[in-house]
């Protein structure tokens, strides 16, 4: 379902090994976007980081206005139970800023499957417009 307004509010959203089995339609799109706002500071995705584009999809999400934070940043985390994971925070942090998948997935044995399905999801996604575009805009006289 869409966010309601009703939902609680939490200063952080954490998720571990979900999204990475959702492949229905646009299904995952709309957990992150849900996860985000229903946070009032940070979200921390723990997934396989080859079942989805996390960071493509997250960017497009953002750049689309599906977001309701003003700001966003992405970093990666890592863990010494080799636990990896993304941050989306509201405020800048001091950790690795996040800007690809290649980026997150650096040092992973490559699933050829799993890549090819998730660009196959990320594909899927029709995310409205650009932030700061003038495309489709009606210019009034």
């Amino acid at each position: 379902m869409p966010l309601s307004r009703h939902w609680r509010r939490a200063d952080l959203v954490y998720i571990q090994t979900v999204l990475m089995h959702i492949h229905t339609a646009v299904s995952h799109f709309l957990g992150l976007a849900n996860m985000v706002n229903t946070a009032n500071k940070f979200v921390l995705l723990m997934e396989n980081q080859q079942c989805h584009n996390f960071v493509r999809d997250i960017d497009n999400l953002w750049n689309g206005g599906h977001f309701d934070w003003d700001d966003m940043h992405m970093y990666r985390l890592d863990r010494s139970t080799a636990a990896r994971t993304i941050l989306l925070s509201k405020t800048p942090q001091d950790y690795p800023v996040l800007t690809s998948d290649a980026q997150i997935r650096d040092g992973l044995k490559p699933s050829q499957r799993r890549l090819r399905r998730a660009n196959e999801d990320s594909d899927r996604g029709l995310f409205g417009e650009p932030l700061g575009s003038s495309l489709g805009r009606v210019q009034l006289r």
